[in-house]
């Protein structure tokens, strides 16, 4: 059989072990047949990944040509046709990657996918490699039309099923979100992080939770008051707790009175004399006193009311609100507590407050809300002209709401909106804007009619007048006649000239079609917040309201695409809508949207060409400890073949020997014979 051991009585102690070798050994060959399939798995996503960033560079190439203006809008509407179709292609891949029937890449119901690979022989832990690959959807990458809105972050909390003992991840985690609930009074706290072993989703924020009950649980000083507590990572961003039914019961104190505890069965029976006095037990370390019963305190005097006085008396007891008693009437009770531990609340928000979000509601005031916080870039648009800024330690404004709400005021007087200033209130996280629509005088060319400028300031509107100073005029009512061709005017609206010159220009040259020209070269400026209505009276011209208050009949806003780059709340936030190009300005708001969802698409490659790598020397490293194992084995069971040669040879050699001194020997003796026959 080439074996030393064939049956156990050739070498009891060495087919155990030989066994126990076997074992191992055929665990090893499957662990790295196990590796093998999931760099394959690993590589298939990665593959899928690949393509996904091909197509979105090829869509970041469209929306760059889209950008110029040499394209006309049909130009446009072609390149939007290959985009949408990549885009549909990205959404395909993403539902439809699967290797041996489990989708890779978030499926038709999105999400990340989380994968365990056994690379071990064993059941620990460390035998195993746990990946997750993140939904490459073109929602989840930013570029759908699933209408969710850009920079809204609803930040993660904890909602625990007290019933079923599970604890979800409500909410998408965000970098610096402090998460903290109470596990039987204990605090529990985790901080959301991008830059800890976690990745910031659902199941990783769910294992860094677990990570940190455990740590609670084990800490000496939650022994008692956790103990019998356990929970377990469900890896879809739920955890589900458990808790013993058994509680520990002790330190009796009495004076005549006696009780037989069975913390084994949860039971304690009172027993002895009957007497009134104060009397006290340790539950789970807690101390539950209670008095026997006296005159009017509706408990029996007697064990039966002793042991009803002690069941009212625990259920009062702080941090035993978990613990069910059972009085069975008879002077006994049964303890236990329930299977689900307690968790303060339904559902636990996290602690950290938003960061800083700006709103405007059509008046003169911008009010800032929720805190400071570091490197946050905040954006807004007045009257069209984009205010940006970004909150930082180390400027000259106090790291508060104060201090961001100067800052916002300086920045809106810094970006030089011609008409326009800024104000932080006293004693308030507020900004008052204060415009004037008309800035500037009238001009005209030499010639026989005028340009009158009627500035109104605060008061939110003006006028541009016009008056013949040829006709007589006899009241303001007199019609100012026709105009003299080639008469130039120019005025300033919120910092922008308008000039004109009549002519044969489509437009009437009287003061009906003069005004209508003005009102349509200021309606041309696109400056937000402002209505234009040619004047009511004779003297022509036109009338600007400024829409602060929000009563200018367009019903426009002074104030918009109020952006915080890092907040949790957005005023007014962009629809990320599916990308489109359909404009040059657009076409740029594809191109940074494209961007970010190529640095989340390159990491989620790093993730998993990094795993593939390292999965590259679990299978080196499984396939040497098998062939020693083997090698060890052999050693054990296996027959040694240079030994048994040897044996077998010298054998032979003496058998060989000796059939040649028997044949030498008869030689001998025929020899004499033959000399005594001669």
């Amino acid at each position: 059989s080439g074996k030393r051991i064939n049956t156990a009585s050739d070498d009891a102690a060495g087919i155990a072990i030989a066994s126990r070798m076997t074992a191992a050994i055929n665990g090893f060959e499957q662990a790295i047949r196990n590796a093998s399939d999931a760099q394959s798995m690993i590589d298939t996503a990665e593959g899928a990944h690949d393509e996904v960033s091909n197509m979105l560079q090829r869509m970041r190439e469209l929306a760059v040509q889209s950008g110029n203006d040499s394209n006309s809008d049909t130009d446009r509407q072609a390149l939007q046709l290959e985009i949408d179709q990549l885009l549909t292609e990205i959404d395909r891949i993403s539902e439809r990657t699967i290797w041996g029937g489990k989708t890779l890449m978030g499926g038709e119901t999105g999400g990340p996918t989380t994968l365990n690979f056994q690379v071990g022989a064993t059941s620990a832990a460390g035998d195993q490699i746990a990946i997750t690959i993140d939904d490459t959807s073109s929602d989840a990458l930013g570029l759908g039309n699933r209408g969710e809105p850009v920079g809204v972050r609803t930040t993660a909390g904890v909602a625990y099923d007290s019933d079923s003992g599970v604890l979800s991840l409500v909410g998408n985690p965000n970098d610096g979100d402090v998460i903290t609930f109470d596990i039987a009074d204990v605090e529990v706290s985790v901080t959301v992080s991008d830059v800890n072993q976690y990745p910031n989703t659902a199941a990783g924020v769910a294992a860094q939770i677990k990570s940190q009950v455990d740590t609670v649980i084990a800490d000496d000083n939650n022994i008692e008051t956790l103990r019998g507590i356990s929970v377990v990572d469900n890896g879809d961003g739920t955890l589900t707790f458990a808790q013993s039914e058994k509680v520990t019961i002790d330190t009796y104190s009495n004076t005549s009175q006696t009780a037989t505890i069975s913390e084994e069965n949860g039971t304690i029976t009172f027993d002895g004399t009957y007497t009134g006095e104060a009397l006290s037990v340790n539950i789970n370390g807690i101390t539950v006193s209670w008095n026997t019963s006296t005159a009017n305190d509706g408990f029996t005097d007697d064990l039966v009311g002793t042991a009803a006085a002690f069941t009212q008396a625990l259920h009062t007891t702080a941090g035993l609100e978990n613990v069910v008693v059972t009085d069975h009437n008879d002077g006994s009770v049964t303890i236990r507590q329930k299977t689900t531990p307690l968790i303060d609340g339904e559902e636990i928000a996290p602690t950290k407050q938003s960061d800083v979000r700006f709103t405007y509601d059509d008046t003169d005031t911008i009010t800032v809300a929720g805190a400071w916080t570091e490197g946050q870039q905040v954006s807004l648009d007045i009257f069209g002209e984009t205010v940006s800024f970004t909150v930082k330690d180390d400027d000259s404004y106090d790291n508060t709401l104060a201090g961001i709400t100067e800052q916002l005021a300086s920045a809106i007087n810094d970006a030089g909106i011609v008409g326009l200033s800024a104000a932080k209130n006293s004693s308030a996280n507020t900004v008052t804007l204060t415009a004037d629509v008309l800035v500037g005088n009238g001009k005209r060319n030499a010639g026989a009619t005028t340009l009158v400028i009627t500035s109104l300031g605060n008061v939110a509107s003006g006028e541009v007048r016009l008056h013949d100073t040829d006709v007589a005029v006899a009241s303001a009512t007199t019609d100012i006649g026709a105009y003299t061709e080639g008469l130039a005017f120019s005025f300033e609206v919120m910092g922008k000239e308008v000039s004109f010159v009549i002519g044969t220009d489509g437009y009437s040259n009287d003061k009906e079609g003069v005004s209508e020209q003005m009102k349509d070269l200021v309606d041309d400026l696109n400056i937000a917040g402002l209505t234009v209505t040619t004047a009511a009276t004779q003297t022509a011209g036109i009338s600007i309201t400024r829409a602060l208050d929000g009563t200018a009949t367009t019903g426009s806003t002074v104030v918009t695409n109020i952006q915080s780059l890092a907040a949790d709340e957005v005023v007014e936030p962009k629809l990320s809508g599916s990308i489109s190009v359909a404009t040059a300005e657009e076409a740029a708001d594809a191109i940074d949207r494209i961007d970010a969802a190529l640095v989340t698409l390159n990491e989620q490659r790093a993730n998993l060409g990094a795993v593939s790598n390292r999965l590259d020397h679990t299978v080196t490293n499984l396939s040497n400890v098998n062939v020693n194992l083997q090698a060890s084995r052999s050693r054990i069971e296996d027959a040694d073949f240079a030994i048994e040669t040897s044996n077998l040879t010298k054998s032979q050699i003496l058998s060989q020997a000796a059939t040649a001194m028997l044949a030498q020997a008869n030689a001998s003796k025929q020899s004499v014979l033959s000399l005594l026959q001669g």
